[in-house]
């Protein structure tokens, strides 16, 4: 039974109208309120109605918790809905949970709740509504007492940063910095996250201030993952700015890689090696280099999907446009299909590319119309010059041909 229907049932019994039950904290309306299961109670609502109604505190806050634990239940399981993603059942059960929450007023778990629903929006493919529950939950989780903001914000950060909305996760990011203590953990994990929101941003040149802080406080630490992915970093942003890349960091990278003990995972050296080979111009080079770490790595991989922009790239440099072919099915094909990333665009802009040096330039503008609109939603500034220069280049002089200035 309900709290509402437990609150009724008690009142109607002893013969007590709503406006009996009026006391501290608790006025006629409240009361209907709670009667409809439309609000949760405070803690003086429940002691004045226990003893309006002559039974125990205890006894009508027991009636309250059953309510907050099928809220609980139910976003344990959209969470795990999320994780195998079933994104219908993390919709639908994230759903229930907002209504259930929103039901008895409780605005923590409603926040909780309306994040998640965000979240399965998000994955869903439909980013407004995805960020209107995140903005939604953002207000109310900032101001209940019993929340840190800086947890807020860092769960803010990282949904926003996986989801692939790049201007929510900056701003999210840079809040965080002003919060935590400059020497922390905290701060190396959000610069290290500044730094791939910037290069996704503005191009890999930027990120490399952040990339520097990061790898400066996470060696202070001893936290090597971070690390190592900052160190990632600042070799693709040098790369980029042809900045020579100080041997003993790729020699500290190697030797993260390959601690036997605590051993670093989803990082490889080999797509650094040929994505420097590339801006050297050495392009069959990085071709074999890929090539081997391509089919070293199993079929369904993830980061095929990345290895196949890079590999594309340089068969695309040295006319090879069947085969830069080729590895963009592949890498799309390794690709969630409910995914509307970062390496998805890329990876569609290098097929426009090919499109365009083939003649099929009308192809190319249709292939690259839709990209614009998604670039802007997840705020990737310089993909979004690019592109609406290309289009105009394009539908100007539809047969001159021009090299890709995609992001190197």
């Amino acid at each position: 039974m309900s709290f509402g229907k437990r609150l009724r049932e008690l009142r109607l019994e002893r013969g007590l109208t709503q406006a009996d039950l009026s006391g501290p904290g608790v006025s006629r309306s409240l009361v209907s309120q709670l009667e409809r299961d439309r609000i949760r109670p405070s803690a003086q609502a429940l002691q004045t109605l226990s003893e309006k109604l002559g039974v125990s505190y205890d006894y009508l806050r027991d009636a309250v918790k059953p309510i907050e634990n099928t809220c609980q239940v139910l976003l344990k399981h959209a969470w795990k809905a999320i994780e195998k993603g079933h994104l219908e059942d993390a919709f639908e059960l994230s759903d229930q949970a907002v209504t259930v929450a929103t039901n008895i007023g409780d605005r923590e778990l409603t926040s909780q709740a309306q994040l998640i629903r965000g979240w399965a929006f998000m994955l869903k493919g439909e980013p407004n509504k995805g960020l209107k529950d995140v903005s939604q939950a953002e207000s109310r989780f900032i101001k209940p007492k019993s929340v840190q903001p800086f947890r807020v914000l860092q769960a803010m950060a990282m949904s926003a940063f996986y989801n692939d909305y790049y201007g929510l996760a900056e701003s999210y990011f840079e809040s965080i910095l002003n919060m935590v203590a400059p020497r922390s953990l905290e701060s190396a994990v959000a610069n290290l996250h500044l730094g791939l929101v910037r290069q996704a941003r503005y191009g890999m040149s930027a990120g490399f201030a952040e990339f520097s802080k990061a790898v400066d406080l996470s060696a202070s630490l001893g936290e090597k993952h971070i690390e190592a992915w900052g160190i990632c970093g600042q070799i693709t942003s040098s790369i980029h700015q042809k900045i020579p890349i100080p041997k003993e960091k790729w020699t500290r990278l190697r030797k993260i890689i390959n601690d036997k003990d605590r051993a670093v995972s989803e990082i490889y050296i080999e797509p650094l090696i040929a994505y420097e080979q590339r801006h050297h111009g050495n392009y069959k080079r990085a071709i074999e280099t890929l090539v081997k770490f391509w089919e070293s790595r199993p079929e369904n991989d993830y980061i095929l999907s990345e290895i196949a922009y890079e590999l594309s790239r340089n068969y695309l440099a040295i006319g090879e446009y069947d085969l830069a072919q080729k590895v963009i099915d592949k890498g799309l094909k390794v690709m969630p299909a409910v995914r509307r990333s970062y390496t998805f665009i890329r990876l569609w802009i290098v097929q426009a590319w090919i499109y365009f040096y083939k003649g099929q330039s009308s192809t190319a503008i249709h292939t690259l119309q839709p990209l614009l609109p998604l670039a802007r939603v997840m705020s990737l500034n310089l993909i979004e010059s690019h592109i609406s220069k290309w289009l105009r280049d394009w539908e100007q002089n539809p047969y001159e041909t021009m090299h890709p200035v995609v992001e190197k």
